[in-house]
């Protein structure tokens, strides 16, 4: 598919790239991320989590930068484009000019997106299929549970671990086998979903992180 890859993570993060995405310069990566309210798809009153997200990104030192339009492409353009978790009444895809997203994908860009608090996954799966212009259904890719009723069994946490699938991701880039980290930090309840096929011959999905 001509380097094209679709990643599914935990907890619905997706990220969408066209390799090779990013370049190793001597300043900060630039990312942006959505912060937009005006078209419903974020609201930023329901809880803290965009403003966790945002000041994240900040002590890794990135250098952000608020995307309040569809504008991603062009001399400015980011090195990575984060959607937060999808908390208003509309999904991103329906509402938003895809065709932006889709060329800023196909020049090189990074997007990592989070699902919709509703629609069980549908939000993630259309904004998928629009930006990488895939034609028939999606075969799999559903919510298979959450961490919280095994974590009650167990009585244990349990932090995401790296895939072996991961170090096939970004292969050909100059990163070390200590680009990913080997766990991600715990979180009170994880959502996991199945690997997703796409009857699209092109599509290709990588687990990053794994239960």
């Amino acid at each position: 598919m001509g380097g094209l890859r679709v990643l599914g993570l935990l907890a619905f993060a997706v990220c969408l790239c066209q390799v090779p995405v990013l370049t190793t310069t001597a300043s900060a990566p630039k990312v942006a991320l959505y912060s937009s309210e005006a078209r419903n798809v974020l609201d930023l009153q329901w809880d803290n989590g965009h403003q966790n997200l945002d000041r994240q990104l900040r002590q890794l030192g990135l250098t952000l930068a608020a995307a309040t339009d569809d504008r991603l492409t062009g001399l400015d353009a980011p090195s990575a484009y984060i959607i937060p978790a999808q908390n208003g009444r509309s999904f991103y895809s329906t509402t938003q000019n895809m065709l932006e997203v889709s060329s800023y994908v196909s020049a090189g860009g990074l997007v990592i997106i989070l699902d919709a608090t509703s629609g069980d996954g549908q939000a993630t799966r259309e904004f998928v299929a629009s930006a990488l212009g895939y034609t028939g259904n999606w075969k799999l890719c559903e919510r298979t549970g959450t961490s919280e009723r095994a974590r009650r069994l167990s009585r244990r946490s349990r932090a995401p671990m790296l895939s072996e699938h991961a170090y096939s991701f970004l292969k050909d880039g100059d990163y070390d086998d200590n680009a990913w980290p080997l766990m991600l930090e715990d979180a009170h309840v994880l959502t996991t979903l199945n690997w997703c096929e796409h009857e699209d011959p092109r599509a290709v999905a990588i687990p990053l992180y794994t239960l």
